[in-house]
């Protein structure tokens, strides 16, 4: 399993979850990290957020905000939200590039 991933940010990410005995088989709290060129961040994109995330976090003080989904962590789920947010938020000036997950 240790060698399906692409040696890049996530597939690093996952190879050290998966030596640190990450059970891959149950659903986990994942969060992925959304932020902007410019805080506070733009009129609508709080309610294209919501449309994506079931849970969204918004922290003002350290300006940034956490999309957090509940599902297996897969490689392709990662590049596949990180992808779509950041389509969905480009042209407010937000990407979605880092994700997190505990165990």
């Amino acid at each position: 399993m240790n060698n399906i991933w692409p040696n890049d940010a996530d597939g690093d990410i996952l190879r050290k979850l998966l030596s640190n005995g990450f059970d891959f088989t149950e659903k986990y709290k994942i969060d992925f990290c959304i932020d902007f060129n410019n805080w506070p961040q733009p009129d609508g994109v709080k309610s294209v957020l919501y449309e994506y995330f079931t849970n969204l976090k918004v922290f003002e003080h350290e300006k940034y905000m956490l999309g957090v989904i509940h599902d297996y962590l897969t490689y392709d789920l990662v590049i596949k939200v990180q992808g779509e947010v950041t389509n969905l938020i480009s042209n407010y000036g937000g990407a979605c590039d880092s994700w997190g997950v505990l165990h």
